[in-house]
């Protein structure tokens, strides 16, 4: 937490073998607190399978995400899905479905 347990100072994901470290700016005071508006930035998630998508959603949105686009499957072969978090980034999460013949 930021100073005064308010905002992101330092978090950390983990995909696969990577570390992404992610941070709120910081104000005039370097206090760090959510953004005031909607975020610049969205993030897309690229996931292994399209289950993974509606576990993820889920489980954001059970942790106070917003919804924003609900898990469904896309003309262009992906299983897709939109939450807002509670400081007002927006993630997008996909996985490719399985090729039809």
């Amino acid at each position: 937490p930021g100073e005064g347990g308010r905002g992101v100072m330092h978090a950390e994901i983990v995909v696969g073998s990577g570390l992404v470290m992610l941070a709120e700016p910081p104000t005039a005071d370097g206090s760090y607190q959510p953004p005031s508006g909607p975020s610049p930035v969205g993030i897309m998630v690229q996931l292994e399978a399209p289950a993974d998508v509606e576990r993820l959603y889920s489980q954001a949105v059970a942790a106070g995400g917003r919804s924003d686009v609900e898990p469904r499957d896309e003309p262009w072969g992906a299983r897709f899905a939109g939450i807002v978090d509670p400081s007002g980034h927006r993630w997008w999460l996909h996985a490719l479905l399985p090729q039809r013949s």
